[in-house]
């Protein structure tokens, strides 16, 4: 009857909100994982290799001169 199609358009428009906010949770995580991922790298990349304001802005002035 009417209540049935009711609520079964109800549940209709709930599952199709929650596949979608599933698949946005999945891209998310993953894009933070790579985020975390990407941000450690470059730590110990720094860690790695210490530079001083000095380097840096010798560095800046080369990029400026070219």
């Amino acid at each position: 009857g009417q209540f049935g199609d009711v609520w079964n358009t109800r549940l209709a428009r709930a599952r199709a909100v929650n596949r979608y906010l599933d698949e946005r949770l999945a891209a998310l995580t993953k894009n933070h994982y790579l985020l975390r991922i990407s941000h450690a790298r470059l730590e110990n990349d720094l860690l790695a290799r210490p530079t001083t304001l000095r380097d840096t802005l010798s560095q800046l002035r080369a990029v400026a001169l070219q």
